[in-house]
């Protein structure tokens, strides 16, 4: 059974999930961290997704305005990708944000998931444009019907 726990920054948790991010998305391209990456890291929501004591997800939110946050850094551990774990994550972070009062959450995918992030409700919005060199487009979601 998979569980959402929301992550207090510094905690080993919190470690955990830095570890998760940079694995998945970071190395892969050949980034390191560096402080500006992590400047906001105290004003974002860090969830982690567990199955059992294995961390197999993450996600940070960040309010971006009037019951509007920003999804980031968002990622599934590689062994478990394209087994339902990313749409669990998106589920169970909506959830939780819905129940906060948030109303939208969007997000920068990288243009080759962006189907994954329709498939889960999201919708395109502008051009695509290049963050950390590579190809994005702006998405969101209303979280309330």
């Amino acid at each position: 059974m998979m569980k959402l726990r929301e992550c207090v920054l510094g905690s080993g948790e919190y470690a955990g999930l830095l570890i998760l991010r940079y694995d998945e998305l970071r190395e892969p391209l050949g980034l390191e961290w560096s402080e500006e990456d992590l400047t906001g890291e105290g004003e974002a929501r860090h969830f982690g997704l567990y199955e059992g004591d294995e961390l197999v997800g993450v996600v940070l939110a960040r309010e971006v305005g009037e019951g509007v946050m920003k999804l980031r850094q968002i990622a599934v551990l590689r062994a478990r990708q394209g087994g339902g774990v990313g749409r669990v994550l998106m589920g169970m972070v909506e959830a939780r944000l819905a129940v906060d009062g948030v109303g939208w959450c969007e997000l920068n995918a990288r243009v080759n998931v962006a189907e994954f992030y329709e498939k889960v409700g999201y919708v395109r919005v502008g051009e695509v444009f290049e963050e950390v060199g590579m190809a994005h487009v702006k998405m969101r979601k209303g979280l309330v019907e």
